[in-house]
């Protein structure tokens, strides 16, 4: 493994690493090469405050409800942290009050590596019917 940024999570590569996704036009997408709908790039943005992704690790603190609670309506998509890694991001811890589990996911997200995420991302929770 590659020299770790200061803050960045040790965490195995086949752990989720959970991105709420909203079920709004645009940020879920039928994907006809894959025949599932799957989450847009757009969900592997970094914020629009200039701050870097959001995201969660499965199993350090928070369950599905307690990343979702207060974002009624959105979906959970997982990619694994070895994945995110390979893309040259950076996974740092950045616990916040109530959900220790979340970090951030820093480092230039060029469009390739947004859609490379976007395609390997597996539903946690599926996104609701009318984002369909």
């Amino acid at each position: 493994m590659s020299e770790q940024a200061e803050g960045e999570a040790q965490v195995p590569d086949g752990t989720a690493v959970w991105r709420r996704v909203p079920n709004w036009p645009h940020w879920i997408v039928f994907d006809e090469n894959l025949g599932r709908m799957r989450p847009s790039s757009l969900a592997f943005e970094d914020n629009r405050d200039g701050t870097a992704m959001s995201a969660f690790l499965e199993g350090h603190g928070n369950s599905v409800e307690d990343v979702l609670r207060g974002h009624e309506g959105y979906a959970l998509a997982s990619v694994a942290a070895g994945l995110v890694r390979s893309k040259g991001l950076k996974i740092i811890h950045d616990p916040l009050d109530g959900l220790p589990a979340h970090v951030e996911v820093r480092g230039t997200k060029t469009k390739q590596i947004k859609s490379a995420l976007a395609k390997m991302a597996e539903w946690v929770v599926p996104p609701a019917e009318s984002a369909i």
